[in-house]
């Protein structure tokens, strides 16, 4: 029996990646963005999404990757082929982690955030300072502070 994509993202074995890759981060001052599984077995895709608070350079890229792989290797971690992508998150991506805004402060930002109410409400803003808790931003109504657990989604506006 073949596994969904959603067996896999929530499967006790996706749990013991995600840990053996935050072990491999955390001894680099890396961390995890996001972790994706896909695929079924003997051809799964395996995307981590690494960040540091200056952004990750090539080499670190590298060195999690060669890491990542062998660990995946010797402990035989996936059956058969697997495909695994090293990467930092890009300017185009969501931002899905709270200490991702601290290198964003300037940046024009696209937001959701959850309304009083319950409903949702889209905005442009510019990022002007984040916390533990939440985000300022500037927007067309003036100076608002929203906490991370009212964000939807948010990614940075592409100046193209």
């Amino acid at each position: 029996m073949t596994k969904t994509e959603q067996d896999i993202q929530t499967s006790p074995e996706r749990k013991a990646v995600e840990k053996l890759v935050n072990q491999v981060l955390t001894k680099h001052d890396l961390y995890l963005i996001e972790l994706i599984i896909r695929g079924h077995t003997g051809s799964q895709v395996v995307e981590v999404y690494i960040d540091s608070e200056e952004g990750p350079d090539v080499d670190q890229l590298s060195r999690a990757s060669r890491e990542l792989g062998f660990l995946f290797e010797v402990g035989d971690i996936f059956e058969g082929k697997y495909n695994l992508t090293v990467s930092s998150p890009g300017l185009d991506r969501l931002i899905v982690a709270p200490r991702q805004y601290k290198k964003l402060k300037g940046k024009d930002l696209e937001i959701t955030v959850q309304s009083d109410g319950g409903g949702r409400t889209r905005m442009k803003a510019k990022l002007v300072d984040n916390n533990q808790s939440g985000i300022v931003v500037d927007t067309a109504n003036g100076r608002e502070r929203y906490e991370y657990t009212d964000i939807i989604k948010a990614k940075v506006v592409l100046p193209w």
